[in-house]
């Protein structure tokens, strides 16, 4: 899992404990992470063997973040 906030993070944090996921949560610290660092992160997870990963981003990151 990849996300891009602490908000996120909260919750897969607490929904694994409750329902026993096993999934991993990156990056490590949730700092606000842009589309194109996420694009990054995404590449090496992919080329380090991950066969899925699942970005959450909020709508108003994108939105906020997007080229006028």
């Amino acid at each position: 899992m990849l996300d891009d906030g602490r908000t996120e993070q909260f919750y897969l944090k607490h929904l694994k404990e409750i329902k026993g996921y096993g999934y991993a949560i990156k990056p490590r610290l949730f700092n606000r992470l842009t589309i194109e660092e996420a694009e990054g992160t995404i590449d090496d997870l992919l080329s380090g063997g991950a066969n899925k990963i699942i970005y959450l981003a909020d709508y108003d990151t994108i939105i906020e973040l997007a080229p006028e």
